[in-house]
């Protein structure tokens, strides 16, 4: 079915490289990226307990999934969106980072 639908295949190649962009991105900001081939990305940092990170996004206007159940407590559930859209969460992580290391 996929690979009748051209423009589906374009949804999905445009919704691939945001991810890889976005994991890169988040790489140079210290984040752990797991691998994924879904929509979306598990992320931690190295120095930000991810239910911290999550409130401070949620207060920032950013909505991200946070579980706090063992194993994946420590990490955050990132939807992959448009390109805006993960610019924006992009952007509002460097915020929180940048704030962080003032003090």
């Amino acid at each position: 079915v996929l690979s009748r639908n051209p423009y589906l295949l374009w949804c999905f190649s445009i919704r691939i490289q945001t991810r890889e962009k976005t994991s890169e991105k988040l790489k140079k900001l210290g984040f752990k990226v797991l691998n994924s081939s879904a929509n979306f990305i598990f992320i931690s940092h190295k120095d930000i307990y991810a239910g911290d990170l999550y409130k401070q996004l949620k207060e920032n206007g950013v909505l991200v999934r946070y579980f706090a159940k063992d194993r994946i407590d420590n990490y955050l559930r990132v939807t992959i969106g448009t390109d805006e859209e993960m610019g924006t969460f992009i952007e509002k992580l460097e915020e929180i980072i940048f704030q962080r290391k003032k003090f």
